[in-house]
């Protein structure tokens, strides 16, 4: 599976009567083509203190990096907070806390884990059932620590890290990475790539982007999608959107198909804009993200 296979899915799912990409809005956007570029990421000393380290901590932290909001009965949204730290900060926090400093660190957070438990370590994340299975699965053997090994090795080899990986991972693991699209497992691998770009290794990359909820609002707040009326209160009001629905299907289709879009615009990359855009939501506001309980972002 490649870059490729995910667009066509992505082609195939695009439901313009219900999201619609605005293309001449994208060429009338001067984008800051000079500030787009590959994620680099920073670990701590003790996570970073190998390549197999730092992908397994990636790993780990992404299948748990979904869905940080419950939505309340009065339709309001509370997002997790824990140790004063809100969504995947506080996630990457737990896991850096507990991270080993051995050989093979996972070993030592999976001793901690049980030992004291999912809630002790985690509090009261949103879908808690669901994320305790995901854990289960990601420590219950040694196939986190062989994965990453065997893709570590693949990685130096090749020069290259992609879709294809990612797809490997969510065979692998598929509780935990499943979805049409494999966001996670994507964002995984794009930001181990992101740490050895940071180490100075050159790495080619093939991803799409990153489908989930706050991407596709900021597309919406630049006018380059557009929602049909009845998907848009829906939306505004806090409807939950069902898992796979057409509705949540062509918000997430619409997302990558723009981003790629844009990337061709720009000559840029896919992953790249993505990170771009997620990293600006402020041009967003307040304005409300679609509302779906999945695990897949």
């Amino acid at each position: 599976m490649n870059r490729i296979n995910i667009l066509d899915i992505a082609y195939q799912d695009y439901t313009p009567e219900l999201v619609k990409i605005d293309e001449s809005v994208i060429k009338s956007i001067n984008w800051p083509v000079a500030t787009i570029l590959p994620i680099k990421i920073v670990l701590p000393p003790h996570i970073a203190q190998s390549p197999l380290s730092s992908l397994t901590f990636m790993i780990l932290l992404c299948s748990l990096n979904y869905r940080f909001w419950r939505l309340k009965d009065d339709k309001s949204i509370e997002k997790y907070r824990h140790n004063n730290l809100s969504g995947s900060r506080a996630a990457w926090d737990v896991l850096e806390r507990y991270w080993g400093i051995s050989e093979y660190p996972v070993d030592e957070f999976r001793k901690t884990y049980h030992e004291k438990g999912f809630e002790k370590l985690f509090g009261d994340m949103p879908g808690l059932e669901g994320r305790k299975a995901i854990m289960d699965e990601m420590l219950k053997d040694e196939r986190l620590q062989n994965f990453s090994e065997g893709t570590v090795v693949k990685t130096r080899i090749s020069g290259k890290i992609g879709v294809a990986q990612a797809a490997e991972l969510a065979r692998e693991f598929p509780k935990s990475f499943s979805d049409p699209y494999l966001k996670k497992s994507q964002l995984a691998l794009s930001m181990f790539s992101g740490y050895l770009q940071g180490n100075g290794t050159k790495i080619e990359t093939d991803f799409t982007a990153f489908a989930d909820y706050q991407v596709p609002r900021v597309l919406k707040a630049l006018g380059i999608l557009h929602y049909d009326a009845r998907l848009q209160e829906k939306v505004d009001s806090h409807t939950l959107l069902p898992e796979g629905d057409g509705e949540e299907v062509a918000i997430r289709a619409a997302t990558i198909l723009a981003c790629k879009k844009i990337a061709d615009h720009i000559n840029g990359n896919d992953a790249d804009v993505d990170n771009l855009l997620w990293q600006s939501q402020h041009i967003a506001g307040e304005s409300r993200f679609h509302l779906t309980e999945t695990t897949r972002y």
